[in-house]
Parts: C-alpha cells; structure tokens; sequence
C-alpha cells in the first residue's frame, strides 16, 4: 500500500510539474514573443515546445498527462469551444509523445538524455516539430477552417526554434550540474 501511496504521490508531482511548467512558459512566452504571433495559435518562437519534449522524455506517460491539463488551462484562454479545446489539448500532449518515442527509437536515447548529442537534439526536435506542425494544422483545416500552408510552416519553425532553446537549454544544466556534483564529490 505504501508503494502505491509513493507511486501516485510521483505521479501527483510529475503532472502537476509539467502542467505548471506548461503554463508558465505559455504565459512567459506570449509576454516575450508576442510580437512573433501570426493567429491565436501559431508563433514563430514557441517555447512551451520544448517542455512536451522534455516532459516526454522524463516523465513518459505522466509528462504526456502533465502537458494536456496545461493545455486545458492555456487552451482556455483561446475562446474555443470546450469540444476544440479537448482536441487541441490532445493534439498537444500526445504529439511528443509519438515524436520522442519515434525519435528514441530510432537514436537509441535513453530517458535521462545521457550522451545525447547535438545531431540527436536536433532530430528529435525536428520530428515533434513536424509531428505538432501537421496534426494541429489539420485539425485547424478540418474543424476551425483556419490553416493553411503557411501556418502549418510557421507552427513548425516555431515548435522547433522553441524547442531547441529549451532542449539545449536544459542539456546545459544537466551537464553543468554532473560537472557541479563531481566537483562537490572530489
């Protein structure tokens, strides 16, 4: 039982993380690039991007739980319909998930990132780009008829510029931190 308790208690903190996470990088991204906005859904510098990334790496499926309730409380704001607003928020969570574990499979990655290389951060962030890029684009083109062609490319230069700032953000201060330990430790 008191496994159990611990199990559910991590994953408490893992989704509630993401979705906080999620949410603050939404809110600080709509303050700093927002002169980068082309519509309500699409910048050319996104960089909640590069948490799904992070979260489905970490976390796996609590990252993919995570990043949909803050979906919902960002997708909110969008003055959507709760029925678009589910989707998009889906859309948005599962997407990663299906790009990393592409991506993970086809480079070898490990949960943890460790000897990811540039070349590996690139890819992986390349496919949840596209993946993201597409899917939401479609679902713009058949249920709110608002895409086209240009916002699909937008969205994917925006999810993968985002995500690389992230990503390689984060890969900074995972080496800088075992870097830090070792030095603590010697």
């Amino acid at each position: 039982m008191k496994q159990f308790l611990d199990d559910a208690i991590n994953a408490f903190i893992c989704i509630f993380g993401v979705a906080t996470a999620w949410f603050l990088l939404f809110r600080l991204n709509a303050a700093a690039f927002s002169h980068f906005e082309t519509s309500k859904f699409i910048n050319w510098i996104f960089i909640p991007a590069g948490v799904r990334l992070i979260s489905v790496l970490l976390f796996g499926i609590y990252g993919v739980i995570g990043l949909f309730v803050g979906a919902l409380m960002t997708g909110s704001q969008a003055g959507l319909g709760f029925d678009a607003i589910i989707a998009i928020s889906l859309i948005s969570a599962i997407n990663p998930y299906l790009a990393v574990n592409f991506a993970k499979y086809c480079l070898k990655v490990d949960s943890l990132m460790q000897g990811l290389n540039a070349k590996q951060l690139l890819t992986i962030s390349f496919f949840a780009a596209l993946f993201n890029g597409l899917s939401h684009n479609l679902y713009f083109h058949l249920y709110i008829r608002e895409s086209s062609i240009f916002n699909c490319i937008n969205m994917f230069i925006g999810d993968f510029v985002g995500s690389l700032i992230v990503l390689y953000t984060f890969a900074f201060l995972i080496k800088w931190l075992r870097k830090t330990v070792k030095l603590q430790q010697s």
